[in-house]
């Protein structure tokens, strides 16, 4: 049995929470997407896909990230939070 399922959502602009080496950032732009990067490490922003090297920041924070997005990714963040500060980091995501 196959399942289809289609989502259709404004997705023009995309904020990668956590985007390490900007892999994604560089994969949204190939796919037309106004797509930026954020991560605590300057060590992968840093050594970030050189065609994103524009588009890669360093944070200290959630609260740092600016800007109204369509979707904001955090793949591989959550369990970097501290269990006790998991919902207002998605609060704090979902405001901006």
């Amino acid at each position: 049995m196959k399942f289809l399922i289609k989502i259709t959502m404004k997705m023009e602009s995309v904020k990668d929470f956590g985007c390490a080496k900007g892999f994604m950032v560089h994969a949204l732009r190939l796919l037309g997407k106004e797509a930026f990067g954020v991560d605590v490490s300057e060590y992968a922003v840093e050594k970030c896909h050189p065609k994103v090297k524009d588009y890669v920041s360093k944070i200290e924070a959630v609260e740092d990230i600016k800007g109204g997005w369509d979707l904001i990714i955090a793949k591989d963040v959550l369990e970097h939070i501290q269990k006790d500060e998991i919902l207002s980091a998605l609060k704090s995501l979902r405001a901006r």
